[in-house]
């Protein structure tokens, strides 16, 4: 599921492509921009799979992401949400680093309530239906979320293997 929020470059064209050659793509397009918290809302009510994974358009899904975190949570019943290690990378692509996040959800829980120890790109969770992103927080809502996730119980954790590239910005 990719959604527009009124976006003003070719991403619309794009994605119409790649839904016109494969139907398993969807495309939820917004005539204005309503914010990050509400689009991943939307697109958590449209979609109808177990997991969902997160992935942020200017960030690389590695090979093999999708199929070790869906065994990962089938495995481990426990956990609501599975985040992973990434290669931050700069705006041209090339490696600055690794991070190699902590995987013990006691750690992350301690560690949460200081600062964020999650990659957001890196997460897939459990599609409950019953937990969703609040907007009061725009550009931490990632970080309310595993928040509000923990508050209500449920279990997170970070796995070793590396997931996702991660741009860094200006």
């Amino acid at each position: 599921i990719v959604v527009d929020d009124g976006s003003t470059d070719d991403s619309l064209s794009i994605v119409g492509g790649y839904c016109e050659r494969d139907d398993r793509i969807k495309l939820l397009r917004k005539a204005s921009n309503s914010g990050a918290a509400q689009s991943r809302n939307d697109a958590i009510r449209f979609s109808k799979g177990k997991y969902i994974a997160v992935i942020d358009a200017d960030d690389i899904c590695l090979p093999k992401r999708l199929e070790i975190q869906y065994n990962f949570l089938e495995n481990n019943e426990r956990y609501y949400l599975v985040g992973g290690a990434v290669i931050r990378i700069d705006e041209q692509g090339n490696e600055v680093d690794q991070f190699h996040p902590p995987t013990d959800h006691r750690e992350i829980q301690s560690l949460l309530m200081k600062d964020n120890c999650i990659y957001h790109s890196s997460v897939m969770f459990r599609n409950t239906q019953e937990v969703f992103y609040r907007g009061k927080f725009e550009t931490i809502e990632d970080y309310d979320f595993y928040l509000n996730l923990l508050s209500r119980g449920k279990k997170l954790t970070n796995i070793s293997n590396l997931l996702i590239k991660y741009r860094l910005r200006e």
